[in-house]
C-alpha cells in the first residue's frame, strides 16, 4: 500500500515539474497546481528569486499528504536532482 502511495507521490510531484517547465518555456500559465504557488512567506520582506509550491496530495482513505516543491534554482533543472521527502507520523 505505502509503495502504490509512493508512486502516486512521485507521478503527482514530476507533474508538477513538467508543467513547470512548460511554463518555464512559454507555454500557458495556467495550470492545476496554480492555485498551489506561494506567493509571499511571513517575514521575508525581498522578492524570491525563484518559484515554489506548497499544497496536500490526497492519498488513500482520504487522507493527505503535504508537499513542498522548489523550482531549480541553478538554471539548469534538467541536470539537477529531485528530492522527495515525506515524513510519517505521529510517534
Amino acid at each position: 500500500m505505502l509503495k502504490n502511495v509512493t508512486m502516486k507521490v512521485v507521478v503527482h510531484l514530476l507533474s508538477i515539474l513538467l508543467v513547470t517547465v512548460a511554463v518555464a518555456s512559454g507555454a500557458s500559465p495556467s495550470y492545476p497546481g496554480e492555485a498551489d504557488l506561494v506567493s509571499s512567506l511571513p517575514g521575508v520582506t525581498f522578492k524570491l528569486n525563484y518559484r515554489h509550491f506548497s499544497g496536500y496530495l490526497e492519498s488513500t482513505n482520504k487522507t493527505f499528504l503535504h508537499y513542498w516543491f522548489i523550482e531549480s534554482q541553478t538554471g539548469h533543472s534538467e541536470k539537477d536532482p529531485v528530492v522527495l521527502w515525506l515524513n510519517g507520523g505521529p510517534g
